[in-house]
């Protein structure tokens, strides 16, 4: 998806509309480097600005242009969420060998005391 079509024309959309897309850029680009503490603080960063871009009495020069930019940053957001998956998932796996780990080691410690 994110390569396969080109971003909006950004001149075409409003300045907050502007900053959401970079910001969701930069996500992107986090999330493809795994770095989720930064990808988390500019989420928080993005939301503050959705809130104020989107607010009751905004209105837009060109909804199309709009529109069109929010299909993209939910296709981006989408890719985000897949790869969030992906590390949480092996992050899983990865908790599950530990506690593996650490039941064996317990298993025997406790037999080497019944032994010795």
């Amino acid at each position: 998806m994110w390569a396969s079509r080109p971003w909006v024309d950004e001149t075409a959309v409003e300045p907050c509309i502007q900053e959401i897309i970079a910001i969701t850029r930069r996500m992107r680009a986090l999330a493809d480097d795994g770095a989720w503490d930064s990808l988390t603080g500019l989420e928080r960063e993005r939301r503050s600005l959705i809130h104020s871009c989107f607010g009751p009495s905004f209105t837009f020069d060109d909804p199309a242009s709009v529109a069109d930019a929010i299909r993209r940053i939910l296709e981006e957001d989408e890719a985000i969420v897949q790869r969030v998956a992906k590390a949480r998932d092996k992050l899983s796996g990865t908790l599950d060998k530990v506690r593996q780990g650490r039941v064996a080691a317990r298993a025997y410690h406790a037999c080497e005391r019944q032994q010795g």
